[in-house]
């Protein structure tokens, strides 16, 4: 059985590098860009983007000018096409400083905001969640006052079960469960071996309902794996070598529930450190990006995984030619060896801060360079596909980037206007035209789909199915019935597949797309508006 799954994902893997001759990337183009300048015309800071399944968007982040003193949550929802469609501003009982630092959805259309709030008496600093329906309507707001100290937030994550998961830290480390009614589940509190601090710096969830920690202890990388019960079932700790600072930036876990972490620690300088541990918490390697050069200062800031086992870490990297820091972007296997290793160079100030995938296992970095975002596009072999940079940022409040199910992105970053700090919300769209596979699943009957979105303007998707290899063809005719494009005409192995159909060249009006195979045919109507 093992080695039937092994030779069919390496015959979909083939599959993928074929199909990927037939996909063309082009530069992406900003679709639309929005600006949120809340009532008090002072701070607004975004922190944290979220996009759902329909491609609605989701900002959060610190805003001045409410009801209150201070700072608010200010969360904004945009439509798919940048058209606002709420805002929802959160002011804590104590009517001081309120700090939003994440937003996340479910599969219910439901919104999550999770951060830091004003309470009332001392040591008054709370988390603070807040649960939004879809049109912006305050569900519950659920806060956690530990008694002791101010509680300061950092990540949060929810799981396909609807559990929402927050963690910060005060003297200790904090993970608290609640369920989608914002009931307490159960709250975990981890104090180091020492007095030092105890910092998360993210938090995810695996595909077998645990829920993975990182961050320092007393200058030590710590990971810790709790159940869904909230049990510990392992901590993991990790000392650089020369007994230093180490803090763990990231997490991310395979298919298998293996975890691995990345940061930076010190060895004469500070180097990348990345670390697999196995589901039961042991260190299968470690690999640091120690280099002999003088002056070498390196810090990585975000993991991920593929399907595959293969490990994806950005960050920043010196070396004696260059004054400053490169971008660097490095790809390992799953048994930890270099596959490659990629510089970018713009600017003296600048690190990678977060890779995201998009469906051909292709990666997208955005990046930090001086006062301007950097986005990265890189295939699986590390060749460049784009890149893309835009200008006049606030650097310190971090952008944040999310994809919607046809990859484009979704980019939150503040900017300032000369007058007041503002979030500025950027939607690229790519173009990617040809076949894409999507599934690794083989379909038991011909399928063909309605186009998404419809109407559309200038570009959709199409989504069909077959279960047999063969001749495939995808025409669209107007409603005349000519034919005015052809948009497949290939030799294609079973499986399901998207086409992106860019419909730039085409005027308005009532089009209809057909699946033609020697076995099957089908017609479907679409509406292009302009």
């Amino acid at each position: 059985m093992k080695i039937y799954f092994y030779i069919t994902r390496i015959l979909y893997s083939i599959l993928i590098l074929h199909t990927f001759q037939l996909c063309l990337f082009s530069q992406p183009n900003i679709e639309w860009a929005q600006e949120y300048n809340g009532s008090g015309n002072g701070s607004d800071q975004s922190s944290s983007i979220a996009v759902d399944d329909s491609g609605n968007v989701y900002v959060t982040g610190s805003s001045s000018g409410g009801s209150g003193f201070g700072l608010d949550y200010a969360t904004v929802k945009y439509n798919s096409a940048g058209i606002h469609q709420w805002t929802a501003r959160y002011n804590g009982p104590g009517n001081g400083e309120d700090y939003a630092v994440a937003v996340k959805t479910d599969k219910s259309g439901n919104i999550y905001v999770f951060g830091s709030s004003k309470g009332i008496g001392a040591n008054n600093l709370d988390f603070a969640t807040v649960k939004y329906n879809s049109a912006g309507v305050e569900q519950w707001v659920v806060r956690y006052n530990s008694g002791t100290s101010n509680e300061n937030a950092k990540a949060m994550c929810i799981d396909s079960s609807g559990f929402i998961y927050v963690t910060g830290y005060n003297s200790n480390l904090i993970t608290i469960k609640y369920d989608s009614s914002g009931a307490q589940k159960w709250v975990s509190l981890y104090d180091g071996p020492s007095t030092g601090s105890n910092v998360p710096n993210a938090i995810i969830n695996d595909r077998f309902g645990n829920v993975l920690v990182t961050g320092y202890s007393d200058f030590d990388y710590l990971t810790i794996k709790y159940n869904s019960a909230g049990a510990q079932n392992w901590i993991a700790t990790y000392n650089g070598p020369s007994n230093a600072s180490d803090n763990s930036r990231s997490v991310s876990t395979d298919l298998e529930g293996n975890v691995f972490v990345t940061g930076t620690s010190y060895s004469a300088t500070p180097d990348w450190a990345t670390i697999k541990y196995s589901p039961e918490g042991n260190q299968i390697w470690v690999v640091r990006n120690q280099r002999s050069l003088p002056d070498s200062y390196d810090f990585a800031r975000d993991i991920y995984t593929d399907n595959s086992g293969n490990v994806y870490v950005t960050g920043s990297q010196t070396d004696v030619i260059k004054i400053g820091s490169y971008i660097t972007t490095k790809k390992y296997t799953s048994n930890g060896l270099l596959e490659w290793s990629k510089n970018f160079d713009r600017s003296t100030a600048e690190y990678g801060l977060k890779i995201i995938p998009d469906r051909l296992s292709n990666i997208t970095v955005l990046c930090i360079s001086g006062y301007n975002f950097i986005i990265l596009k890189y295939n699986t072999a590390g060749q460049l596909l784009w890149n893309e940079t835009y200008f006049n940022i606030i650097p310190q409040a971090l952008p944040g980037i999310a994809a919607d199910v046809s990859d484009n992105l979704l980019i939150a970053c503040t900017v300032n206007d000369n007058v007041s700090l503002n979030y500025k919300t950027i939607k690229y769209s790519q173009i990617i035209t040809g076949v894409i596979p999507i599934s690794n699943e083989l379909p038991d009957i011909y399928s063909l789909y309605q186009n998404f979105p419809n109407p559309f303007n200038p570009s959709t998707v199409i989504k069909f199915s077959i279960p047999n290899s063969g001749k495939t063809e995808l025409k669209v005719f107007d409603s005349k019935g000519s034919e005015v494009k052809e948009l497949l005409n290939e030799n294609l192995n079973a499986g399901s597949y998207e086409f992106r159909f860019d419909a730039a060249g085409l005027p308005s009006g009532v089009y209809f797309y057909t699946l033609l195979t020697p076995d099957f045919n089908a017609t479907k109507k679409m509406i292009l508006i302009k």
